[in-house]
Order: structure tokens, then sequence, then C-alpha cells
């Protein structure tokens, strides 16, 4: 496997991370988050980034200053799509974000 590369999120990445979310639709979210999903994706209101492995987005993922804790942050919308599951990818995103 390649080294994974993270880059910010690009106005043309939408339909992929909602491909990504479909992958993971159930049992990681429920049908009726993907409306709040693709709403978010129109327009991140916060740093959001894909993972891309071999050319293709394999994963996406962001962070934003939290509002219930002072000084925290909170992971938003991290997911790797199914395909791409037990490759440490999760944990790179994560890393990346924190």
């Amino acid at each position: 496997m390649r080294t994974p590369l993270m880059r910010p999120f690009h106005e043309e990445d939408p339909q992929v991370c909602l491909d990504i979310f479909d992958s993971n639709t159930p049992p990681f979210f429920d049908p009726s988050e993907r409306k709040l999903f693709e709403a978010f994706l129109a327009a991140p209101p916060c740093p959001f980034f894909v993972v891309e492995l071999e050319g293709e987005v394999a994963g996406c993922g962001g962070h934003a200053v939290s509002r219930r804790t002072p000084g925290a942050i909170d992971l938003v919308w991290g997911m790797i799509h199914r395909r791409h599951h037990r490759r440490g990818l999760g944990k790179l995103l994560t890393a990346e974000r924190i």
C-alpha cells in the first residue's frame, strides 16, 4: 500500500464523500443522517479533509472548536470507505485532525 495523502476538501469532493458515507450506512451511520452530511458538505463550516490512497478518495473528516468544552476540539464527520477499513486509515485521519 502506498502512503496515504491527506489534503483539504475541494468543491469536487462532495459526491465521493457521500459515497463513503453510504458505504458505512448502516452500521456506523443512520440513513437519516445523510441529509445533514450533504448540507455540511455544501459549505463546510470548519476545516475538512479527504484521505487519498493511490489516487482514490478513501476517507474524509474534519475538526471544529468545541462549543461544549473550552480549549478542546470536536472531530467532525470522520469516516473511511468500508472497502478500506482495517488498513490504518482511520488512525491516520484521527491523528492528523488532533
